[in-house]
Order: C-alpha cells, then sequence, then structure tokens
C-alpha cells in the first residue's frame, strides 16, 4: 500500500506542480480542459492505436525492445505484481492526469506562448517536437524506450493541438497506461512462473 500510495502522490504531484508554475507564470495548464463525454469517446479511440503498436512490439525480435522486456520483468514487475485492479486503474489515472498537465499542458502550451511572442513561425509545431523530446529524456529507462516515449509524446501533443482539449490526451495515456500494466503484469508474471522449478504434488 504504501508504494502504491507513493506512485499516486508523485504522478499526481507533477499535475500540481504544473498547476502552480502556471499560475506564477500566468499559462494555466488547466484552460484547454473541457469534460465532456464526446472528449472521453476520443480519448478512447484515440487509445487503440498506442495499443495495436505495444501488441506489434511485443512480437519484435529488435534487441532495444529485448532490453525494455528485460527491465519489464526484473523492475516493473516486481514493482507492481502485488497490486490490485484498481489499484493499477488509479496509477495509470494518476499518471494520465499528473504528466499530460505537466507536459502538454505546461510545458508544450507555455512554449507554444513564448514562441507566440517573439513572433517565431510553426510555434505550435516546435513546441511539440521539443516537449516530446524532454517527454522522452524523462523517461530514460532505456534508449529505446526513451524514443518510444519522445514518439508517444508527439502523438499526444499532436491530439492535444488537433482537438485544443486536454482531456483526450489525458484519457490516451491513462488508459494506454492501465492496459499495459495489466497486461504487461500478465503475460511476464505468467512467463516468470513458468520458469521457476516446480514441485511434484506429493513433495
Amino acid at each position: 500500500m504504501r508504494t502504491f500510495i507513493s506512485i499516486c502522490i508523485f504522478e499526481g504531484g507533477l499535475g500540481l506542480v504544473a498547476w502552480t508554475l502556471g499560475l506564477l507564470f500566468g499559462c494555466s495548464p488547466l484552460t484547454t480542459i473541457k469534460f465532456t463525454w464526446e472528449s472521453v469517446a476520443w480519448g478512447v479511440v484515440g487509445t487503440l492505436p498506442l495499443i495495436l503498436v505495444l501488441l506489434l512490439l511485443e512480437r519484435s525480435r529488435w534487441s532495444g525492445i529485448a532490453e525494455i522486456r528485460g527491465v519489464v520483468r526484473k523492475i516493473l514487475v516486481p514493482l507492481f505484481q502485488n497490486f490490485s485492479l484498481w489499484q493499477l486503474f488509479f496509477v495509470a489515472l494518476f499518471a494520465g492526469l499528473g504528466e499530460e498537465i505537466l507536459f502538454r499542458g505546461f510545458v508544450q502550451g507555455g512554449l507554444e506562448i513564448l514562441l507566440n511572442y517573439f513572433n517565431l513561425p510553426a510555434a505550435s509545431i516546435v513546441s511539440l517536437f521539443i516537449t516530446s523530446m524532454l517527454f522522452g529524456v524523462m523517461h530514460p529507462i532505456t534508449r529505446t524506450y526513451a524514443l518510444l516515449c519522445m514518439l508517444a509524446g508527439l502523438y499526444l501533443g499532436g491530439l492535444w493541438l488537433w482537438s485544443n482539449n486536454l482531456i483526450i490526451p489525458i484519457v490516451v495515456h491513462a488508459l494506454y497506461d492501465f492496459f499495459a500494466l495489466f497486461y504487461l503484469l500478465r503475460r511476464y508474471r505468467l512467463d516468470i512462473e513458468d520458469m521457476l522449478p516446480h514441485r511434484d504434488a506429493g513433495s
């Protein structure tokens, strides 16, 4: 339970930090949060491509993906293996809220405002790429993982630019994290159990 609470506080705290910085700099990351059922539906639909990519990567023999699998077995499975389904859901929810409010709402939105202030061309696209690179750098588990996170950042930031509604990338991020945690924990926990020596029923 302590690990669960710590992760939720950390992830949710990212959003709180972003909100506080937004107040200080006059660029609140909450201005484009518009909750509607339509935006939630778009978020659900927007999650499907990321899930498809995850399933395809799980079939890949690329050495970079194999390295990520090793991290999943050594770190992710032991960390989350005792979490219940509702705990995984709230971890994913806080991650979606905190990281999207920080990276898309504050960093990407703030950079766009700053670049527009100096009349720089293509401010929205430049801020999207800078924020996505930062998003990748802040997930340095492996080089391949950082690259995949950068591409995910481009996708999430693009959804925000397209919709002008932060709810959509929040829903996508949270739902994807929930699916990925559930799927990877189940798959690799079963793989690890299969590799363990089995005792005879009579022993």
